[in-house]
């Protein structure tokens, strides 16, 4: 394997490796999202009960919650390539062995054997790719490379379930084998990539692995920058899970559509992969702190007007709205953030801002069931947007932010 260079880097277009990483990625991201939708429909088909399609759902949450961070930990500790390669060769032949068993009397077993294979390797496999990003892109690079990372998030959110719906037509056995084909094509795509990405660790190599996630925690919070990053990411994911999920029940509440719902949320995920694909341009027109102010006002408002509104047409056009500048937001201020940690934490930096980021969104169903039950759908979306505010103004107000310069300058700082 060859040692990347900076002209090597000089622009995705350019950049092969780039190119392969981001293919395996996007493989990735879609057979995890495959099997995210239909898991739990499949077991419910096997089981015919509700409570234990809901399992699976509540199985891959919690497996990814206890996962990640020892997750970032092995990635530092390992070489990145040969995680990346090892994920996905253990997803052909665990799916590829599954789809031989889905259709036996142990086929809910069978589907929780996949579920827990599938979480385990996403742990592994999303901070490795992230550790391998921030090796083969450049510093000023690194923003363009996230947003078509969330380009890609917000297209497979918008086509696995259409597709996973289809191919569940065809029986059980055609979507797992299907996951099982998409994981060799993904390490046929990391076997192409010739940048050096199993460099030396520095600061884990030995000893036990908790020790390794508690000086990548501390290390992070010691940056205030980082700290205030993760206190963002954390809020402002919650927050904004509360807020759909409670607007999702006040408007079937108010007598709209599951339809209605269902568009809403097309609609979300469009003004995302919108959103993404402008941010490369807004990512190199302002600084991080100017587009952080800018998506902070243009959700709050959009938000607010959302929930005052009783326009269906309305709701549906400013939630769009709300989610244009915020792809840009997260690519600027995530981008310099791995600029800020060394080669041999990224794994621990990626998998603890997945941890934050997904710790609290377990909580918001039931609260937000409750609020909106108690003091209705105003105080509940309201509720939602506070909180949102609070991981915002965690970061607005921390002085380092509006030191940040353009992505030209991040490699220098």
């Amino acid at each position: 394997m060859k040692k990347i260079t900076s002209s090597d880097q000089s622009s995705l277009r350019n950049n092969r490796d780039w190119h392969w990483l981001w293919i395996s990625g996007s493989l990735s991201c879609f057979g995890s999202s495959l099997l995210g939708f239909s898991l739990p429909l499949i077991a419910y088909n096997v089981t015919n009960s509700t409570a234990r399609a809901g399992v699976i759902s509540s199985i891959i949450g919690v497996i990814v919650l206890i996962f990640s961070l020892p997750g970032g930990a092995i990635v530092d500790r390992y070489s990145t390539g040969k995680i990346l390669s090892m994920c996905s060769i253990l997803g052909a032949i665990s799916f590829g062995s599954a789809s031989i068993l889905i259709d036996s009397h142990s086929a809910f077993f069978i589907i929780v054997f996949i579920a827990v294979i599938d979480a385990v390797i996403s742990c592994l496999f999303q901070p490795a790719e992230s550790a391998a990003l921030r090796n083969i892109v450049s510093a000023t690079e690194l923003p363009k490379a996230r947003s078509i990372n969330q380009a890609r998030t917000s297209a497979v959110r918008l086509i696995a379930a259409p597709v996973g719906g289809l191919l569940l037509t065809l029986g059980p056995v055609v979507i797992i084998l299907f996951s099982a084909i998409l994981q060799l094509m993904q390490a046929a795509c990391i076997n192409q990539i010739k940048t050096k990405l199993n460099f030396t660790r520095k600061s884990c190599t030995s000893g036990p692995l908790f020790r390794d996630i508690y000086e990548g925690l501390v290390l992070i919070f010691k940056s205030p920058f980082l700290a205030g990053f993760l206190i963002f990411a954390a809020l402002s994911n919650f927050g904004s899970s509360l807020f759909l999920f409670a607007l999702n029940l006040d408007l079937l509440r108010r007598g709209f559509s599951l339809a209605d719902i269902g568009f809403l949320d097309s609609a979300v995920a469009m003004g995302s992969l919108l959103g993404a694909i402008a941010s490369s341009w807004i990512v190199d027109l302002l600084k991080p702190g100017a587009i952080l102010a800018f998506s902070s006002t243009l959700t709050v408002l959009c938000l607010t007007i959302s929930v005052i509104t009783e326009s269906y047409l309305l709701i549906l056009i400013f939630m769009t709205l709300g989610r244009l500048a915020t792809p840009a937001a997260n690519a600027s201020i995530g981008g310099f953030a791995m600029t800020l940690v060394s080669d041999d934490m990224q794994g621990r930096f990626a998998s603890s801002m997945s941890f934050f980021a997904t710790l609290l969104q377990p909580l918001s169903p039931t609260l937000g069931g409750i609020i909106l039950s108690s003091y209705g759908g105003v105080v509940a979306l309201s509720s939602a947007i506070a909180i949102m505010c609070i991981g915002i103004l965690a970061l607005l107000f921390n002085p380092q932010i509006w030191k940040v310069g353009f992505p030209n300058t991040w490699q220098e700082s």
